[in-house]
């Protein structure tokens, strides 16, 4: 993405807000209408730079794999840099599970997004940025179930 400077630098300080609080960037940049104090709760735990490791634990139907779709876009936005190497690997207990539930969320919010489609390819197994598909990318994996 090319941007004149003062847009570039505006660009920059937006990246700055999504990375810290990725509700926020659900809002502006996924369309995202309302979502559940608990699912706040868990994009604020990511944005927070305290937190190396974050544990949820719920029964179906709660959101998380919602929350987790959101984290995906805003890891691949908010994190990468030139020079920096991006890279991210999704797995799910098999290859159905994940084509139906993360992948579907997340093909659902790259179309809903004018900004995620000028900056990344959605694939069916993987997502790139544009201008750096081999190092800036997430990856959906399973293992044979036996």
């Amino acid at each position: 993405m090319s941007l004149p400077a003062h847009e570039l630098k505006k660009f920059q300080t937006q990246l700055k807000r999504w990375k810290a609080e990725p509700d926020y960037f659900a809002y502006s940049v996924l369309g995202i209408k309302e979502l559940d104090p608990v699912q706040v709760d868990i994009l604020r735990a990511f944005g927070n730079p305290a937190y190396k490791r974050i544990s949820v634990k719920a029964s179906t139907g709660t959101g998380k794999t919602f929350d987790f779709g959101i984290i995906v876009w805003n890891f691949l936005t908010c994190y990468g840099e030139v020079g920096e190497i991006t890279k991210g690997l999704l797995t799910s207990i098999d290859g159905p599970n994940m084509e139906a539930n993360l992948w579907s969320e997340i093909a659902r919010m790259y179309n809903r997004s004018e900004l995620l489609k000028s900056m990344f390819l959605c694939q069916d197994t993987r997502i790139s940025a544009r201008p750096y598909p081999k190092t800036w990318f997430v990856e959906r994996r399973t293992w044979d179930k036996k």
